[in-house]
C-alpha cells in the first residue's frame, strides 16, 4: 500500500488504519496520533522495537521503512510506552537480494523528491550485505511567502551473517528538516474562520529545524530450533529550534485582532536504549496429533514465559490446553 500510493509522510499511511486519527502535530514538526480515543503524544512510535518519538521528534522519513505495524488496544502497554489505545511500530527495510534504485517523485506546489536506494554484497559469500537509502526533499507549500519545506535524509545499513544461527546489523540514519511553524487558520464561532486558505497568521521567516541522528545495532543468535536471544541498543541525538508567532488568546470577532506571542526555542536531546530478549517458537504447538507428550511439555513451557511476561490470562489458557491434553490421553483421543 505504501508504495501504491507513493506515500511519503506516515500520516498518509495511517489513514488507512480505522481508529487511528492525526492529533496535535505542533505547528506540522513531528507526527503525532490518537488510538482508539487515546493521545499518543508522549508515547510517540516504536522504532524496531525501541521507543522513539515524542516531544523532540521530526516528521518521520518514510524512505528507508519496509512496514508500519499498528497495535490496537492495551495489549501496548507490554511494550514499555503505557498507551491504552494501542501502540505504533516502523520497521526499516530489511537487507534483500542486489538491488539498485533511483527514483523521482514530482506534485503540487512545487514538490521534488529525488531518492535512491541500493543494496548488495561486500564479500564473495555474500555473508556482509550493505543498503543505502537517501533522500532530498523540497516542498514549496502553499501559503504565501516563502514557507518551503527542505529535507535532507541518509540510511546506510550493513549486516553480518555470521553463521546459519548468528546474525549482526548496524544501521545509522541522519535527517535534516526545515519547514515553516505552522498553526493553521483559527476557528471562528463553530467554523473555520473566512480568510484565504493561503494565508499565514505567524511572520515569514517562522521556521523549525530539526537534525536527527540515530546509531543502532542488532544481534540475533538462534540456541536451538525453538530459543532465539536478541539483543539491541539505539542512540538518538536531537537539536531542535524554532522561532515562531504563535497564536494567544484567539481572534476578536468584533474588532479582526488576532493576539499573538513571539518565542525563540532551541533544545538539545540524547536517548540511549537497550535491549535483551529471549523469544520461545514452537510452531506446532497446537498441531498435537502424534505427538501429545511433547504437546502437554510445550504448553506448559508456553505458559511459564506468558506467565514471566505478566500475561495471566494467556499463562491460564496454556495450562488449560496442557490439561485437556492430559484428559485427552486419558480418555483415549490421542
Amino acid at each position: 500500500m505504501i508504495e501504491d500510493q507513493q506515500v511519503i509522510q506516515v500520516r498518509d499511511a495511517l489513514r488507512n488504519v480505522s481508529g487511528v486519527q492525526e492529533a496535535n502535530t505542533f505547528g506540522g514538526s513531528r507526527d503525532s496520533y490518537i488510538i482508539r480515543g487515546f493521545d499518543q503524544f508522549r508515547g510517540g512510535f516504536l522504532r524496531n522495537g525501541f521507543r522513539e518519538g515524542g516531544l523532540s521528534a521530526p516528521p518521520v522519513e518514510t524512505a528507508n521503512l519496509e512496514r508500519i505495524e499498528v497495535l490496537k488496544g492495551p495489549a501496548s502497554v507490554l511494550y514499555g510506552i503505557l498507551e491504552p489505545g494501542g501502540a505504533i511500530n516502523l520497521i526499516t527495510q530489511p537487507l534483500s537480494e542486489p538491488y539498485y534504485s533511483l527514483q523521482g517523485q514530482f506534485g503540487s506546489f512545487g514538490l521534488v523528491r529525488p531518492s535512491l536506494d541500493f543494496s548488495g554484497s561486500l564479500n564473495g559469500d555474500r555473508t556482509l550485505r550493505y543498503r543505502l537509502n537517501a533522500v532530498y526533499q523540497w516542498d514549496g507549500g502553499f501559503r504565501d511567502f516563502d514557507q518551503k519545506i527542505e529535507r535532507y535524509f541518509i540510511a546506510p545499513v550493513v549486516s553480518w551473517q555470521m553463521n546459519d544461527r548468528t546474525k549482526l546489523t548496524l544501521e545509522a540514519s541522519s535527517l535534516e528538516d526545515v519547514r515553516p511553524f505552522d498553526r493553521g487558520l483559527v476557528a471562528l464561532g463553530d467554523g473555520v474562520a473566512d480568510i484565504p486558505f493561503n494565508r499565514i497568521l505567524g511572520e515569514p521567516d517562522d521556521r523549525f529545524t530539526q537534525d536527527e541522528f540515530n546509531l543502532e545495532y542488532r544481534f540475533q543468535h538462534q540456541i536451538s530450533d525453538d530459543w532465539t536471544i536478541r539483543n539491541g541498543f539505539r542512540f538518538t541525538s536531537r537539536d531542535t529550534r524554532f522561532t515562531a508567532a504563535e497564536l494567544e488568546g484567539g481572534l476578536d470577532e468584533e474588532t479582526g485582532i488576532l493576539s499573538r506571542w513571539w518565542s525563540d526555542n532551541r533544545s538539545n536531546s540524547e536517548r540511549y536504549a537497550l535491549q535483551a530478549k529471549a523469544y520461545f517458537y514452537r510452531s506446532n504447538l497446537l498441531a498435537l496429533e502424534g505427538q501429545p507428550q511433547n504437546g502437554i511439555e510445550d504448553a506448559q513451557k508456553a505458559a511459564a514465559i506468558l506467565e514471566s511476561r505478566g500475561e495471566s490470562g494467556g499463562a491460564a489458557a496454556m495450562r488449560q490446553l496442557a490439561e485437556n491434553i492430559r484428559q485427552g490421553i486419558e480418555d483415549g483421543e490421542f
